[in-house]
């Protein structure tokens, strides 16, 4: 013999299939959340280290010019370290 399905079946079922529906979107607002966290987080560190270059980059100035003045060229590691710090700074 078949159960009769009554108007509480039918809203508990459709109640069920929202719940479930929900689901995704609740990770997914977990998900936007932290991406927009971490975003958060790596911008300050950037602009953290666009500080510390440009910084970094006044001082490499300097010492290529004492070098050029009393006639010392710089290897290439430090004329590469300079690189760096030029495209940090931008």
């Amino acid at each position: 013999m078949k159960k009769k399905v009554t108007d509480q079946d039918i809203i508990s079922a459709l109640n069920e299939i929202i719940r479930e529906t929900n689901k995704p979107q609740k990770v997914e607002l977990g998900m936007v959340q932290d991406i927009l966290k971490d975003t958060e987080t790596l911008k300050k560190k950037y602009e953290s280290i666009q500080n510390k270059s440009t910084k970094l980059l006044y001082d490499y100035n300097k010492v290529i010019d004492m070098a050029k003045k009393v006639g010392v060229k710089m290897d290439s590691k430090f004329i590469a370290a300079g690189k760096v710090l030029k495209e940090l700074s931008k």
